[in-house]
């Protein structure tokens, strides 16, 4: 059943929408992954005011009794938000699936996520999840992002990555693939919703998902 999180619809409708279509991407690219653990580590890397932890504290209830997801990013205001709506709300909420009572947690701290061999009390982590990457802006910054994100994974754990354009999901993708990373499935949204701020360069909420495992 995973999680209800009853609490998501304070969001804006807009938002629960786009959210809504993620959950429904990421459960189809993850079919067969991350099933038979104990426990599940997600981490969050630039994470923002962390609009999607219900999503992922719903795909993650749907595979284990047990999950954390650990959030960082530099904004302080964001972590604070998502610190304050978060983590009373996960608190809050135990599910009854097939396996009996799932329980996910969430922490979110201010770092730099390309930073990640400086965090050594973060655990290695089952899931790494960055939304809307935005390797344009700093390449060399990102670079390093995705090495370290890649060293930090569990051998046995996925990689996921969404992107508001084309041309920068490729250039992420290739940059995996030369970190050693191996792309294991993809979608792209044709229908996915245009941001207001930006019509004139088609920027679209996920407009590409892609999972990613180590070599």
């Amino acid at each position: 059943m995973g999680l209800s999180l009853r609490h998501t619809i304070h969001q804006k409708a807009e938002t629960a929408t786009d959210l809504l279509s993620l959950e429904r991407s990421l459960r189809k690219l993850l079919v067969g992954k991350l099933e038979d653990r104990d426990r599940i580590q997600a981490l969050n890397l630039a994470c923002g005011r962390a609009d999607e932890t219900g999503v992922l504290a719903k795909i993650i209830s749907e595979k284990t009794q047990n999950g954390h997801i650990e959030g960082l990013d530099l904004r302080a205001p964001e972590i604070a938000g998502a610190n304050q709506l978060w983590k009373p709300a996960l608190n809050n909420e135990l599910s009854e699936g097939e396996n009996g009572a799932s329980k996910i947690s969430c922490d979110f701290r201010i770092g730099r996520a390309d930073q990640l061999d400086q965090w050594k009390e973060l655990d290695s982590p089952d899931l790494v999840f960055i939304r809307h990457q935005n390797f344009w802006f700093d390449p060399k910054a990102w670079i390093k992002l995705y090495n370290q994100a890649i060293n930090k994974l569990r051998e046995d754990g996925v990689m996921v990555i969404t992107s508001y354009f084309d041309k920068e999901h490729e250039m992420a993708r290739q940059v995996l693939t030369k970190l050693g990373a191996i792309e294991v499935s993809h979608r792209f949204n044709p229908e996915a919703k245009l941001v207001k701020d930006s019509p004139k360069i088609e920027k679209t909420v996920d407009r590409h998902i892609s999972v990613f495992v180590k070599v």
